[in-house]
C-alpha cells in the first residue's frame, strides 16, 4: 500500500488500486510436530535475521523446542549447524505444505527491508501463527493480524515460549491468523477487489 500512496501522489491523473498477493487457504488440522519454523532464500535480510536470532533470541530458549531452519538462507548459517542440536537446517523441499501445515509458531526475525514479505502471508494461509520484528509486517495494515511484533530478542523469544506454552493464547492468535488472511490475501478476497476494478 506505501507503494500505491508514491504512485498516486507522483501520478496525479492515474487511478491506482492497490491488489496484494494472495493465496490458496491451506488450513491444516495436521498434527505439528515443528514448534518453530523460518523459510527463507539467501538474501541479506534473511541472512542477517537469521544470525540476530541465534545470537540473541537463542540464549533465552529451551533447547527442547524443534526448530526447522528451511531454505538458502542455510548457506550462510554454516557455523550455527553444530552448536544448535535441537535445530534442523534444511536447504530445499519439495513442497512447502509439509514444513507449514506441520509447524505451530513461525518466525520472521528481519532486521531490514522493505514490502510484504511473501513467507509471512504463507504462514498465514496455513493458520499458523508469526513472531516477528516491526521489519516481518511491513504492508499489514493491522494489529490483529496474526503476528506478534516484538524487536528486542529477550522478548521475542518470551513470546514464542508463550505462544508454545498457553494453549488459549496460541489459539486465540491462530484464529486471528487465519480471519485475517481470509479478509485480506484470500484468493476470494483478492478477487472481489479486482471485480471492483474491472466491474463497478
Amino acid at each position: 500500500k506505501e507503494e500505491a500512496n508514491f504512485f498516486e501522489r507522483a501520478c496525479k491523473d492515474v487511478e491506482f488500486h492497490h491488489i496484494p498477493h494472495f493465496l490458496e487457504s491451506k488450513f491444516s488440522e495436521n498434527k505439528k510436530d515443528t514448534d518453530i519454523v523460518f523459510v527463507g532464500s539467501d538474501n541479506p535480510f534473511n541472512r542477517d535475521g537469521m544470525i540476530w536470532f541465534f545470537e540473541y533470541v537463542m540464549p533465552h530458549l529451551s533447547d527442547v523446542y524443534k526448530i526447522k531452519i528451511i531454505g538458502r538462507v542455510n548457506e550462510h548459517l554454516e557455523k550455527y549447524k553444530n552448536r544448535f542440536k535441537n535445530i534442523e537446517f534444511i536447504s530445499y523441499v519439495e513442497n512447502l505444505d509439509d514444513i507449514y501445515s506441520k509447524s505451530k509458531v513461525s518466525i520472521c526475525p528481519l532486521q531490514g527491508g522493505t514490502g510484504l514479505k511473501i513467507k509471512v502471508v504463507e504462514s498465514l494461509s496455513y493458520g499458523v501463527p508469526i513472531v516477528s520484528t516491526k521489519y516481518g509486517i511491513v504492508g499489514m495494515d493491522s494489529k490483529y493480524n496474526g503476528c506478534l511484533v516484538v524487536d528486542e530478542a529477550q522478548e521475542f523469544a518470551n513470546e514464542i515460549r508463550s505462544l508454545l506454552e498457553d494453549e488459549q493464547k496460541y489459539k486465540n492468535l491462530q484464529n486471528e491468523a487465519k480471519e485475517y488472511f481470509v479478509e485480506n490475501f484470500s484468493k476470494e478476497s483478492v478477487y472481489k477487489k479486482l471485480d471492483k476494478v474491472f466491474f463497478e
